[in-house]
């Protein structure tokens, strides 16, 4: 397995196995039908644990770049590379190295959020704009 988590990197190592296989079925290094390898397997290779692994597979399936088949593991699925955004939405709370996180100011009670007003800080189904504005 040719991925690693760098822990002294300041990113959560889900985050970091979600991007290095994003990016391979991304550059189509990684073809439609594709089996990853198992979580366990890939929790012992990175040395992370299962649920660490089983996070980064949720991000892409929810994305649509990978599928579960019960019993069976995880494929990649089949892209269009035509739709492909350049830069993929940030993930909340995951701010890009020289950023600092999104987050709840709990004694104003307002969200707090340093990304770029033009790009968005998507987290389940709510999406955060700069300074606090929630939108739909």
């Amino acid at each position: 397995m040719k991925y690693t988590v760098n822990r002294a990197s300041g990113q959560s190592a889900y985050i970091q196995i979600y991007r290095q296989l994003r990016d391979d079925i991304v550059a189509g290094r990684l073809k439609d039908g594709a089996k990853l390898p198992s979580k366990r397997f890939a929790a012992a290779e990175l040395g992370v644990s299962v649920i660490t692994v089983e996070h980064a597979y949720e991000l892409l399936e929810e994305e649509g770049y990978i599928q579960s088949r019960q019993r069976s593991g995880y494929y990649v699925c089949a892209i269009d590379t035509l739709q492909v955004a350049e830069k993929p939405p940030a993930l909340c709370l995951e701010p890009e190295p020289d950023q600092k996180p999104c987050g709840i100011d709990f004694q104003k009670r307002d969200i707090v959020c340093s990304v770029a007003a033009d790009e968005l800080c998507v987290k389940g189904a709510a999406i955060f704009k700069r300074d606090g504005e929630l939108a739909a």
